[in-house]
C-alpha cells in the first residue's frame, strides 16, 4: 500500500483504514478455511456494518470492504460474493498464491 502511496490511518478497531479521492475506505480483513468461510463472511459483515454506521456520524463518503483469505473454491467464493452483496457488503478476495499488488483483486488505490 504504501509503494502506491496510500498512508493508512491509525485505528484500535477498524483493520485498515485510509484516505483515497475525498473518501474515507475502511476494510475489516478476514481470514478464512472451507470449514469456517461463511461464519467469518458474517462475523466481517456485522463488523464493517457496525463500523460504517458509527464512522458516518464522523466521517463523509464512507466506503467499506471485507477482505477475506480466498479458500481456494471459485464456486463459493461467487456465491459468498452474491450473498454478501445482498447484505451491501462488498468482498475482496486474499490471494497468497499471487504477488502483490495482485493478492487483493479489485482493492481500491489512488
Amino acid at each position: 500500500l504504501i509503494t502506491s502511496g496510500v498512508i493508512p490511518y491509525e485505528s484500535d478497531s477498524i483493520d485498515l483504514m485510509y484516505g483515497l479521492n475525498n473518501r474515507t475506505v475502511i476494510f475489516e480483513i478476514k481470514s478464512a478455511n472451507k470449514k469456517n468461510v461463511l461464519a467469518q463472511s458474517a462475523h466481517g459483515a456485522f463488523q464493517l456494518a457496525f463500523y460504517t454506521n458509527e464512522m458516518n456520524s464522523s466521517y463523509e463518503n464512507v466506503d467499506s470492504f471485507l477482505i477475506l483469505q480466498s479458500v481456494g473454491n471459485p464456486e463459493l467464493e461467487r456465491f459468498l460474493e452474491k450473498t454478501l452483496e445482498r447484505l451491501n457488503t462488498r468482498v475482496l478476495f486474499y490471494d497468497s498464491e499471487k504477488d502483490w499488488p495482485n493478492k487483493i483483486g479489485g482493492l481500491p488505490l489512488i
